[in-house]
């Protein structure tokens, strides 16, 4: 018990100075995205995004777990109903279940995304062909495909 006071101590500590690295595009608090993979699964999207976490919150994370990091991610992806599948202080994969809209025919249309920080480098992959965007804060345009 006494050494998690520390931790909570430090974490908040953190949070009074970590205003001025939120200053970052790609920041979400102590979050710094790097990069996310989108690829679709049929109407389904599995999401990796890989990101670097500021100063010791690597320690804190270990010592007070992963609940709010992945809130973070959840936040920063801003896919509705998204589920955290791994997560770790460097990476997670998310599942989004119906982030396509399905036509019936073995055809989807994953709509413009927005995210909540400006990614540097997100890549949408479908059955066809894989799609890049370099800092942005969306998929533009919405992309079609179809099961092969």
């Amino acid at each position: 018990m006494f050494p998690v006071r520390y931790a909570l101590l430090a974490l908040v500590l953190t949070a009074l100075v970590l205003p001025a690295a939120a200053a970052a595009t790609s920041n979400e608090g102590y979050l710094g995205v790097d990069r996310v993979a989108i690829t679709m699964d049929g109407a389904d999207a599995e999401v990796r995004m890989d990101y670097h976490l500021d100063g010791g919150m690597r320690i804190l994370i270990f010592l007070v777990g992963t609940g709010d990091l992945e809130q973070k991610v959840k936040r920063v992806l801003n896919f509705e109903g998204a589920r955290v599948e791994e997560i770790d202080t460097s990476h997670a994969i998310v599942r989004v279940e119906d982030a396509a809209i399905d036509y019936g025919d073995g055809t989807y249309w994953f709509p413009e995304h927005r995210f909540r920080v400006t990614v540097p480098l997100v890549t949408v992959k479908t059955p066809q062909y894989t799609q890049a965007f370099r800092n942005t804060l969306l998929t533009p345009r919405g992309i079609g495909y179809y099961l092969v």
